[in-house]
C-alpha cells in the first residue's frame, strides 16, 4: 500500500505449515508474579516428524516496499551541500560513544535540523573503516518513511561523518522507560500502529536485501508529527549487511544479546539471513506490550539457557499474545516474513485500519492498496 504497487503484486497469504511443538517457543503459564526473568521449563515431547525446511528465507514480492529510487537532496549551491562540515551549526550533543558522537545540527542554508554522526577513524584498520562506512552505504539505498533518512556521508581529516534525519521524540527504549515510570500503560491501538510501522520499515529493508543485525528498541526512533501522532523509524544501521541473492547468509555475530536470535548462540553452524531480524522484531513487540523482555539473565550463560528453554511469561492480552508466534520461533524458517506480519496485523486488528493509514502516509490512491487474501 505504502509503496505504489498494483494489487497484482501482492503475494497471496498461504496457510502456514503445521509446526511441531518442539520447534515452537511456547509461552510459560502465567506466574503468580509476572517477572520477565522467571521461566518454566518446557516439557520434553516425542520427537517430531521431520519438516521439509526452506533452506533460507528470501522475501518474495512485498506489497508495501518496492525497490527504492533514492535521490540525494537537491543541491543548488555550495551553501546547500550536505557533505560540507562548514554548512552546519551545532545545537546540542545527542549522544557520545567510545568512537564518536551524535550531534543535533542545523543546516545554515536550508534551516533543516539533522543529526551529524562523527566517528574517529584514527588508528582504525581497513575492515573497521568498511564497517562504519556500511551504515551510510546501506542507508543511502533505503528510502522509506519508517527508516531514518540518509542525507550524506563524507570524510574530513581523521573523522567520518554521516548526516541523517532527526527524529524529534528520541528512541523507543527511552520512550518506553518514561511511560513505565509514569505508570502509563500503552494502549492497544498505539502498540499496533507503532509496531506495524517498524515491521513495514523492516520489510522494506529485507526487500532490498539489507539485514539490520542489531534491531532493538534503542535503534527505533520516534518522530512526533504535526498531528501529535508518533511515527516509528528504524535507525542505526552500523551492524547492517547487504547480501546478494547467491549468498547463503551472514556469518558474523553482531547485535545486542537480549534482542538477538537464539541461533546466534545455539547453532554450531552460524547461517542466517532475514530471520534473525524477525526474532528481534518479536522481542521489540514484547517490549512495547509489557515494558519488559521475554528472555533475560544475570549472565550471558543464563541468557543462553533461557533461549534454550524457550519459555516466557505471556502478554496479558490474548489478542496481542497471538502476534508473538509469528516471530518467536526457534526454527528460523518458521518465522513469518515482515511484510506478511503487517498484513496479519491488519487482519487481526481491522479497527485500526493499518493499511489505510500507511497509504495516507505515503500519499497513495485507494487503487494502490494491496488486496488481503484469506488465510
Amino acid at each position: 500500500e505504502a509503496m505504489n504497487l498494483s494489487p497484482q503484486q501482492l503475494p497471496k497469504q498461504t496457510s502456514q505449515p503445521e509446526i511441531p511443538k518442539q520447534n515452537q517457543f511456547q509461552p510459560a503459564k502465567p506466574l503468580p508474579v509476572q517477572v520477565h526473568n522467571q521461566y518454566q521449563p518446557v516439557q520434553q515431547e516425542p520427537a517430531p516428524q521431520p519438516i521439509q525446511p526452506n533452506i533460507v528465507h528470501q522475501p518474495a514480492e512485498i506489497p508495501i516496499m518496492p525497490q527504492p529510487q533514492h535521490q540525494s537532496p537537491a543541491r543548488q549551491s555550495p551553501g546547500e551541500q550536505y557533505d560540507n562540515i562548514n554548512n552546519y551549526t551545532e545545537i546540542k550533543l545527542l549522544g557520545q560513544g567510545a568512537f564518536g558522537t551524535a550531534t543535533l545540527v542545523e543546516h545554515k542554508q536550508t534551516k533543516e535540523r539533522l543529526v551529524l554522526k562523527r566517528v574517529s577513524t584514527s588508528g582504525m584498520e581497513e575492515h573497521e573503516l568498511k564497517q562504519i562506512q556500511a551504515e551510510g552505504n546501506n542507508l543511502q539505498r533505503l528510502s522509506n518513511p519508517h527508516i531514518i533518512k540518509y542525507y550524506a556521508s563524507f570524510s574530513e581529516g581523521s573523522n567520518f561523518f554521516l548526516v541523517m534525519e532527526y527524529a524529534n521524540h528520541g528512541d523507543l527504549e527511552n520512550y518506553l522507560t518514561r511511560q513505565q515510570r509514569s505508570g502509563v500503560k500503552m494502549q492497544e491501538q498505539q502498540i499496533i500502529e507503532l509496531f506495524s510501522q517498524i515491521a513495514a520499515g523492516l520489510a522494506y529493508c529485507h526487500a532490498n536485501n539489507v539485514i539490520h543485525r542489531d534491531l532493538k528498541s534503542a535503534n527505533i526512533f520516534l518522530h512526533e508529527q504535526r498531528n501529535g501522532q508518533l511515527m516509528a523509524k528504524i535507525g542505526d544501521f552500523g551492524c547492517s549487511k547487504k547480501i546478494n541473492q547467491s549468498q547463503l547468509g551472514a556469518q558474523t555475530i553482531l547485535g545486542t544479546p537480549m534482542f538477538m536470535a537464539p541461533e546466534m548462540f545455539l547453532s554450531q553452524h552460524l547461517t542466517y539471513k532475514y530471520e534473525c531480524d524477525i526474532w528481534s522484531l518479536g522481542i521489540i513487540f514484547y517490549n512495547i506490550c509489557t515494558y519488559n523482555l521475554p528472555f533475560s539473565g544475570n549472565s550471558f550463560k543464563e541468557l543462553v539457557a533461557a533461549f534454550d528453554r524457550g519459555a516466557y511469561v505471556p502478554i496479558q492480552s490474548p489478542k496481542l499474545q497471538a502476534v508473538m508466534p509469528l516471530m518467536i520461533r526457534k526454527t528460523p524458517t518458521n518465522r513469518t516474513p515482515a511484510d506478511k506480519i503487517v498484513l496479519k496485523l491488519d487482519q487481526l486488528f481491522p479497527q485500526y485500519q493499518i493499511k489505510q493509514k500507511m497509504m495516507e502516509a505515503m500519499n497513495l490512491s485507494p487503487q494502490q492498496l494491496p488486496k488481503q487474501t484469506s488465510q
